[in-house]
C-alpha cells in the first residue's frame, strides 16, 4: 500500500508531493510545508475497554492538531455502540480509549 501512494505522490502533476514511509508503528506522509499526516490501526494489540499508549510512526515537530478514530470493520449500529477516543499525549505519542470494538484505525495531523 506504502508503495502505491509513494508512486502516487512522486508522479503526481509531475512534482514532489513529499515523503511517504512506513514502520512498525503505522504510515506517514511528509509535506514540503512541514504538515504531517499519520495514520495506522490497533489491530489486536489492546483489550477491550481499555486505554493504552501509542507512538506515532514519526515524532511530530511542534504541534498535533487533531486525531481521530473510527472502529474497524464495523458500520451503523455496531459502530455507534462503540466507545472510542483519542487523545495526544506528546509529539510522540497518543493514547487510544476502547470500548466494546476494540480495532480501531486511527488518523493524525500535525506539523
Amino acid at each position: 500500500m506504502t508503495l502505491f501512494f509513494y508512486f502516487l505522490i512522486k508522479t503526481s502533476l509531475g512534482s514532489n508531493l513529499g515523503e511517504v514511509g512506513s514502520n512498525d508503528k503505522g504510515y506517514y506522509w511528509k509535506l514540503p510545508n512541514g504538515l504531517i499526516f499519520q495514520w495506522g490501526d490497533n489491530t489486536g494489540q489492546q483489550s477491550q475497554y481499555s486505554k493504552k499508549i501509542y507512538s506515532f510512526p514519526i515524532p511530530y515537530k511542534s504541534n498535533v492538531f487533531m486525531i481521530a478514530t473510527e472502529p474497524k470493520g464495523y458500520i451503523g449500529v455496531k459502530a455507534n455502540k462503540t466507545a472510542h477516543s483519542a487523545s495526544v499525549e506528546n509529539l510522540k505519542q497518543f493514547s487510544l480509549y476502547v470500548g466494546e470494538y476494540r480495532n480501531m484505525y486511527w488518523f493524525a495531523i500535525g506539523n
